[in-house]
């Protein structure tokens, strides 16, 4: 493990705070949808989002704005696409440029001086053999003038035509609204970084901040700041103050600072603004949290490292059977550890369900082993479940099997307490 993955998992068992946010499932953790320019493409993007968002009533009134915002830049966009680039207006200036060079060559096709098929080869004999060839082509359909040889001239001519035409395309008493209209680009694309950071917030705040215990929360959040565990100011978030009228104060900001500096006043009504910041998630342990074990995985490697437990990580036996951790005792002992990390939203019926099917996937493995004359004195499996009654309802339905197999359940801190003694 590198220097900051230690650190990390030190926290994460001896601080509740990490131990709570990042034991849930990657689902629970890591925004999974992401809405681009013209699409919504769906991965798990490496950041978390911190806001001082904590009522839902909040989310839904910059939720409600940010909707409506929307709706009028979009207005505003096809506004100006009509204004400035009708159909009927490119047509028009297509016709001026082009309509001498349209006019000969239908003459010279319907007159049989040229046919279509005779002179696309000619044009594509003279690109890969004789440039002033195609050079000449061009000249002699008015494309551009007599005299043009070299790619460096016409290049030129090009570039300066070009500027001729977006010249006399837009009039010079429009460029004002023109410049605004540009303008619209730009609140577009602030509108999908915001609605991005809206739908993750809307989701996600329960689990990184809480209701209760937020400024503690956001306390840890600096010391994952102070460890580089996240990083600032890779990517835009949102100010905004919502007790004044829309468009008083509002902006899309880089930051990089601490957690607990993002607090700002709104220099309208000095009360506190609204802010959704992303942070992006160091690389090693974003990773770790999309494994197909999750974080948690890593984190009871990181307990048998620290307490120099000797041990083989996605050990193998016979052909088709692999466990996250063999753990040999100094007594011979030996013990098989399956790590499980399930979505806590789940309700109580279904998180019973993924215990009962992984000790069944215990005994599979344990039956096989014994037939292959492997002897394991004691299973373990440890997940990430919290809810204490989930555990109690779980060993009582399987109490036979874990009794007859030796299997033990554990939550992630009695595990850490066994592995400590």
């Amino acid at each position: 493990m590198q220097a900051i993955d230690k650190k990390f998992y030190n926290l994460f068992w001896n601080n509740p705070v990490c131990q709570s946010i990042f034991s849930v499932h990657k689902e629970q953790l890591l925004e999974n949808e992401v809405e681009l320019i013209f699409s919504k493409e769906h991965c798990y993007a490496q950041r978390i989002i911190l806001t001082n968002s904590k009522q839902r009533k909040t989310d839904l009134q910059v939720a409600q704005r940010t909707e409506n915002e929307n709706i009028e830049v979009m207005h505003n966009i096809q506004n100006a696409i009509s204004k400035y680039f009708n159909q009927d207006k490119i047509e028009d200036a297509f016709k001026m440029k082009f309509g001498k060079s349209i006019k000969k060559l239908v003459s010279d096709l319907s007159e049989n001086k040229v046919t279509l098929e005779s002179l696309v080869l000619r044009t594509f004999l003279s690109l890969i053999s004789d440039n002033k060839d195609f050079y000449k082509i061009l000249s002699e359909y008015y494309i551009i003038p007599e005299g043009i040889e070299t790619q460096e001239q016409y290049s030129e001519f090009v570039i300066t035509e070009l500027k001729t035409f977006i010249k006399n395309f837009l009039k010079k008493e429009n460029l004002f609204d023109l410049s605004a209209s540009i303008d619209l680009v730009s609140n577009y694309y602030n509108q999908k970084i915001k609605k991005n950071l809206i739908s993750a917030v809307s989701i996600f705040t329960d689990n990184l901040l809480g209701n209760e215990n937020f400024q503690s929360r956001i306390l840890f959040f600096d010391q994952l700041f102070d460890m580089k565990v996240i990083i600032g100011g890779k990517s835009k978030g949102s100010y905004e103050c919502i007790n004044c009228d829309k468009d008083t104060f509002n902006g899309i900001f880089t930051i990089n600072v601490k957690p607990s500096k993002l607090k700002l006043k709104c220099p309208s009504c000095s009360k506190e603004m609204n802010y959704m910041m992303p942070y992006e998630l160091d690389k090693g342990i974003y990773d770790n949290i999309l494994y197909q074990d999750g974080l948690l995985f890593f984190a009871i490697k990181y307990l048998l490292d620290d307490n120099k437990c000797k041990y083989t990580a996605n050990a193998r036996f016979l052909k088709d059977i692999e466990i996250d951790f063999h753990i040999e005792a100094e007594d011979g002992l030996t013990e098989l550890v399956e790590v499980k990390m399930y979505k806590t939203d789940r309700p109580a019926e279904t998180q019973i369900s993924n215990i009962k099917t992984a000790v069944s996937q215990l005994k599979t493995a344990i039956d096989k082993l014994v037939k292959g004359n492997i002897n394991i004195h004691q299973s373990s499996l440890v997940t990430n479940i919290t809810d204490e009654n989930i555990y109690k309802q779980a060993k009582k339905e399987l109490e036979d099997d874990l009794k007859k197999y030796n299997i033990k359940i554990y939550a992630m801190n009695e595990y850490y307490m066994k592995i400590k003694g």
